[in-house]
């Protein structure tokens, strides 16, 4: 069993992903032209009990901790829709309409189409909780104190408004996400059924400074392209 409860002091500079060679040369020659998936990353998911801990594992185990602490090395939405939802089937079932790329989103699928103008993707079309039946998704690729390679964090729909509510300050102070230290802690909230969920709570630790600012800077410019591509899976109603 791996640490618990402990919030670890992070230093940017330190991460794997800046130690030795380059993680994109690496990823690139090593994979020989094979496409990148979701499934070949390390993932962490949003506890779905509301609770206020994170869940993952490393080469040493089972970690808990109250917060992630790392550095978003790339970022983007996408929309995933099932026909049939969990108790109808749909679970463990890739979805029936994807869309991974939210600048101009198109759905992949079955009904396809642009995203802004289809009937899923409207408030109020889904079967409960008066959302959105397909879902819209966040996917954070981030660098990590304990991986080379950036781990995979697909937020749900709950936490999309306090992560673009981050990702607008950074913007409105002219910061980079990748130039900063971020920490993801959990809230414990309740809807209108009063079912209880976690949402991301995300903030800024520090500014990286200097030759490390250089780095993740080119990280984010290689690694953009490669994670662009890969398709973010999840589980209907999740």
């Amino acid at each position: 069993m791996g640490k618990k409860n402990e919030l670890v002091k992070v230093e940017p500079g330190t991460l794997p992903i800046l130690q030795g060679e380059s993680v994109a040369a690496a990823l690139q020659a090593n994979l020989g032209g094979l496409e990148l998936t979701a499934n070949d990353l390390e993932r962490i998911k949003v506890p779905s009990s509301g609770s206020t801990m994170w869940t993952y594992e490393t080469l040493e185990g089972e970690c808990s901790e109250k917060q992630i602490v790392g550095v978003i090395i790339y970022h983007k939405l996408v929309r995933l829709y099932w026909a049939k939802k969990i108790d109808e089937g749909g679970s463990g079932q890739p979805p029936d309409c994807h869309c991974d790329n939210g600048i101009n989103p198109v759905g992949v699928g079955s009904p396809g189409g642009k995203c802004i103008v289809c009937p899923h993707a409207q408030f109020g079309s889904a079967a409960k909780g008066g959302g959105q039946a397909c879902q819209q998704r966040w996917a954070l690729f981030m660098a990590l104190p304990w991986s080379r390679i950036p781990v995979l964090l697909s937020a749900p729909p709950t936490s999309l408004a306090p992560i673009k509510r981050y990702m607008l300050r950074l913007s409105s102070n002219g910061v980079p996400y990748w130039s900063v230290l971020t920490t993801l802690a959990l809230d414990v909230k309740q809807n209108a059924a009063g079912i209880k969920y976690a949402s991301i709570v995300p903030s800024m630790v520090e500014r990286i400074e200097g030759e490390a600012r250089e780095r993740f800077r080119k990280l984010n410019e290689e690694l953009a392209p490669l994670f662009s591509t890969i398709a973010v899976e999840g589980t209907p109603g999740e």
